[in-house]
């Protein structure tokens, strides 16, 4: 059988990811290598059109173009971020979801500092500068992850 990724919207191919990222973690030992292999053959097949680019947040701000830019091309961003007791950090992340809650708009990203998934509030973003390098692993793997870690948290 033969299913190309012509055959499956975007969000059918998230939907797709997160079964399968949630299937790799299994308990069954055979059951997780199967969900794995097919795991790697789907991202293998993903089109390079499935890198839309994702809605942002209502309330634009200064970073917006770079966030947006570098979520889109699967860039590298290095921020300069305050944190909620006002230390600044600097940190390399993958951005890959931008995202609203009733107090802020957030940039969820794979941070390299904490090896982590991190949310950042936009408003407390001092800089964003999009670096040239790509990051490794596809904007929509590190959302289905994310919703996969979520989901076994119990936070979605």
């Amino acid at each position: 059988m033969s299913l190309g990724p012509s055959h499956f919207t975007l969000p059918e191919i998230d939907a797709l990811l997160y079964g399968l990222l949630v299937a790799v973690q299994d308990e069954d030992r055979a059951f997780s290598q199967n969900a794995s292999a097919a795991l790697e053959k789907v991202i293998a097949a993903l089109p390079d059109e499935a890198t839309e680019m994702p809605p942002g947040p209502p309330g634009a701000t200064p970073h917006s173009a770079a966030i947006h830019r570098a979520i889109a091309a699967e860039l590298k961003l290095q921020l300069r971020y305050t944190d909620k007791d006002g230390k600044s950090t600097a940190r390399i992340v993958w951005p890959f979801l931008l995202s609203v809650d009733d107090a802020a708009g957030y940039l969820v990203a794979w941070c390299e500092l904490r090896n982590d998934f991190r949310q950042f509030r936009l408003d407390r973003m001092v800089a964003a500068e999009v670096l040239g390098e790509r990051y490794a692993t596809p904007r929509r793997v590190l959302r289905a992850e994310y919703r996969a870690q979520e989901t076994l948290e119990g936070r979605f």
